[in-house]
């Protein structure tokens, strides 16, 4: 799904009654997370070129059920949520090519998701959210 602003990521959280939206090319630099309309948004940008980031948004009405969410890298970053039966716990994965050459990329990024599923409790139903970087 492509939205461009913020207006655009609520409207569809709303329209389409989403509980939880895993956000890839997310423009905010840093580490933080900033609630906009109740709504909360997670976000993992580790460098100034505004490339590769991710996140999360949670409805405010399931704001309550948000347990954690845990920045790996720009390119990784894990949230928990409280369910009925069991606990999930949703990585959002924005996966670099394997002709990506830069500075061990592949192979960083590869050790951090390694990382982060190890780090998921076995208990936790596991969803890994993915896609491909075309740069």
């Amino acid at each position: 799904m492509n939205l461009w602003n913020d207006e655009g990521i609520y409207s569809q959280l709303n329209r389409y009654s989403r509980d939880i939206l895993a956000l890839a090319e997310v423009r905010w630099t840093g580490v933080g997370n900033t609630t906009d309309e109740g709504h909360k948004l997670w976000y993992s940008e580790d460098d100034t070129k505004h490339k590769h980031a991710t996140g999360f948004i949670v409805n405010k009405a399931k704001l309550s059920s948000a347990i954690s969410c845990m920045s790996v890298s720009s390119r990784l970053i894990n949230t928990r949520v409280a369910a009925r039966v069991q606990n999930i716990s949703i990585i959002q994965v924005y996966a670099p090519t394997l002709e990506y050459d830069e500075d061990n990329v592949v192979e960083e990024f590869y050790e951090d998701l390694k990382r982060i599923t190890k780090a998921a409790p076995n208990k936790d139903i596991f969803i890994k959210d993915i896609l491909g970087d075309g740069t």
